[in-house]
């Protein structure tokens, strides 16, 4: 009996511990249950909300792409408010022509195709509140200036708000450090082809791979060794390449070979043409492009110096013959005798004696032709092909120096002469031709922000008085150098710009004449419809003039000379982008 008792004593005492150890296991249990499901439920909001994180990132980089669509299906689309856009209305307390005011609310576009995150498609009607939506707004005080466009765009996706500012512009020639049209020598170049061969007019006005082609009285420039080109290089022709040239930006050529088949890329021998033995280094490649086309004329720029078609304050206008040099200071002194009229700030006509003016900053100086109805100076005058009204008045040309007898300074012409050391950002075109006399430096050094533009009708040249000893039927066969007015012969020039000959070349005037004269440095852009030449080679090297160090300016890219010329055909492009704080209220 005892023993039966203890052993139900025993059991129920079991019984008990059991089920407390069931209790607690069970609670234990719900513990983990409880804390896995708010950890999956925190890492659910954690991960959604990345998602939206990201969405409104995506939101606002789709409000760029909207407005960069637009802008290039109208490249003039900056220029005014367009009041259909609901992604562009904000409230605002100024005049406009879509009558916003204080009390508009910003407009929002949802992003077409897009869902809720929820499943809700945001094409439905309702569209649903947690769609990935855009607002941007665009800053355009600096379009007619640099030609850049400043887009602020804000994405939204279920209440999270991201910001991205970019800037576009248009591919222009500031994206290149050299760029040619037409890979053969000037068909107006008297070394080769004497004056007014229209013979060359007519054959040598073509592309390599053009149908007709060049004919063989035609002569294509070469890239020797020892040119290096520190920076982008595109051309429409074919280069002929000899040695190993040094390319150490992207090059990019339009000539047919080069352009992939299918899915096969041409090898790089296929996108140049080797004069002898060529082993180029491309160090970022060789690749085909599309033809970028150069403006007929600098009438875009001139429009800036006429009162009724400035945007703000008008440009310097000056006539015929025309010095400037810069000054460190943010002056220019300028020389401009048939100047018989200027605008506010350019001076006081006329400028028979050099006067000291500020640069126009962010403006231009356009230097034109005499016009017909100005009757001085007389084109008969005695003085007027030899140079001797600008050695009186402005010192160019020298006494002695042959370039005179092309008529390069015929006294009616719009030529410029222009050095020295730029305090600020200016273009000057000339109707004629862009003559550079001495070195050309920024201030503010390759860092600052000065920038120059150089744009002629004509040419652009370095220039080089030579003292002709005999001639033969394209003109001077042998010749020395001539030191130049400000002393000496121009020994390595510096030249900080970015430049541009509509109808002609970039080079040194008389360049197979005299002693070689070192390196041409070159910090800028350069681009041209021919080739231009800069010096002669044989087989031991540099026979005259210079060698080529041509390096780019990255701030080209995104803020070129003001009212820089773009080519006839281009699209905006993205040039910077960043995210930003802001708020859409």
């Amino acid at each position: 009996m005892l023993v039966n008792r203890m052993r139900r004593i025993r059991a129920g005492n079991d019984d008990g511990f059991a089920m407390v150890l069931v209790i607690g296991f069970g609670l234990v249990l719900t513990l983990i249950v409880a804390t896995l499901a708010e950890y999956t439920l925190m890492s659910v909001k954690t991960s959604r909300r990345d998602q939206h994180f990201h969405s409104s990132l995506a939101a606002a980089q789709a409000g760029v792409d909207d407005y960069l669509a637009r802008l290039n299906q109208n490249n003039t689309y900056w220029q005014s408010i367009d009041c259909t856009n609901v992604a562009m209305r904000k409230p605002t307390t100024g005049s406009n022509p879509c009558s916003w005011n204080s009390s508009t609310t910003p407009g929002w576009v949802t992003i077409p195709g897009s869902n809720d995150g929820d499943g809700g498609q945001c094409s439905s009607v309702p569209t649903p509140v947690n769609c990935p939506m855009y607002h941007y707004e665009v800053n355009t005080a600096t379009t007619p200036v640099n030609g850049t466009i400043t887009v602020t765009a804000t994405g939204r996706s279920r209440g999270v708000t991201r910001t991205v500012q970019e800037v576009l512009r248009r591919v222009g020639f500031g994206d290149f450090l050299y760029f040619s049209d037409i890979e053969a020598v000037d068909p107006a170049n008297p070394v080769y082809f004497g004056q007014n061969n229209q013979t060359a007019q007519t054959q040598c006005t073509r592309h390599y791979w053009d149908n007709p082609n060049r004919t063989s009285i035609c002569k294509d420039i070469t890239f020797v060794a020892g040119d290096t080109f520190n920076g982008p290089l595109h051309t429409n022709d074919a280069m002929l390449i000899s040695g190993n040239p040094t390319f150490n930006g992207p090059v990019s050529t339009a000539y047919p070979n080069c352009a992939p088949v299918g899915n096969t890329v041409p090898a790089a021998s296929a996108c140049y043409r080797a004069n002898g033995s060529a082993n180029p280094t491309f160090a970022k490649g060789i690749a085909f492009a599309s033809k970028v086309d150069l403006p007929p004329n600098n009438a875009a720029i001139a429009a800036q110096v006429v009162p009724a078609t400035a945007i703000g304050t008008p440009g310097c206008l000056y006539t015929g013959p025309t010095r400037i040099k810069f000054n460190s200071g943010g002056t220019m002194t300028v020389t401009s005798p048939y100047s018989l009229s200027l605008n506010p700030g350019c001076g006081t006509a006329p400028i028979t004696a050099a006067q000291t003016i500020p640069v126009p900053n962010n403006n231009v100086i356009v230097v034109q032709n005499v016009p017909s109805t100005q009757s001085s100076p007389s084109s008969s005058a005695s003085n007027c092909n030899n140079g001797g009204i600008y050695s009186a008045a402005i010192g160019y040309p020298q006494s002695g120096d042959y370039n005179t007898s092309f008529g390069l300074y015929n006294c009616r012409n719009g030529n410029v002469f222009v050095d020295g050391t730029l305090a600020g950002r200016v273009t000057i075109s000339a109707d004629n031709n862009v003559v550079i006399v001495d070195n050309i430096t920024y201030a503010g050094g390759a860092a600052g922000t000065d920038a120059l533009g150089l744009i002629a009708n004509n040419s652009v040249e370095v220039y080089h008085p030579i003292s002709c000893s005999s001639t033969d039927s394209n003109g001077c066969s042998n010749g020395t150098n001539l030191a130049r007015p400000t002393g000496g012969t121009w020994s390595s020039p510096v030249i900080n710009a970015a430049m541009i000959s509509l109808l002609h070349s970039f080079g040194v005037q008389q360049y197979h004449i005299g002693n070689p004269l070192g390196t041409l440095h070159v910090f800028g852009a350069i681009s041209q419809k021919f080739r231009g030449a800069v010096g002669t080679f044989d087989s031991s090297g540099i026979d005259s003039g210079y060698v080529k160090d041509y390096s780019y300016d990255n701030r080209l890219r995104y803020s070129p000379p003001p009212f820089y010329l773009d080519p006839v055909q281009s699209s905006y492009a993205r040039y910077t982008f960043g995210e930003v704080q802001g708020t859409v209220s």
